[in-house]
C-alpha cells in the first residue's frame, strides 16, 4: 500500500517560495514608504525656511517684493534638490 503523504512531497519549497516573494514585496513598500517619508520631510523642512526667510526680510526691509523673492527661492532650490537629488539619469 502506497504511503498518502508521498503526493505531498516537495510542497514545501513552493509554499516557502511564494512566501519570500510575498515578503520581499512587503520589504519594497517599506523602503518606498520609508522614501517618500523622508522626501516629504526634506520638502517641508525647505518650505519651512523659505517661509522664515519671507519673514525675516519682510520685516527687516518692510518691502513685500524683496521678501516674496527670498521666500520664492528657497521654495526653488528646494525643489531643484528633491528632483536632483541622488538621480544620476536626465529623464
Amino acid at each position: 500500500m502506497r504511503s498518502p503523504f508521498r503526493r505531498e512531497a516537495g510542497q514545501a519549497i513552493v509554499l516557502v517560495a511564494l512566501i519570500m516573494v510575498v515578503l520581499f514585496g512587503f520589504l519594497g513598500l517599506a523602503i518606498d514608504g520609508g522614501r517618500g517619508y523622508v522626501d516629504r520631510r526634506q520638502m517641508q523642512a525647505s518650505v519651512d525656511a523659505g517661509a522664515l526667510a519671507a519673514a525675516y526680510t519682510y520685516v527687516n526691509t518692510m518691502d513685500y517684493a524683496q521678501a516674496e523673492r527670498a521666500g520664492f527661492s528657497r521654495k526653488v532650490r528646494a525643489r531643484w534638490f528633491q528632483e536632483h537629488e541622488g538621480h544620476t539619469s536626465t529623464t
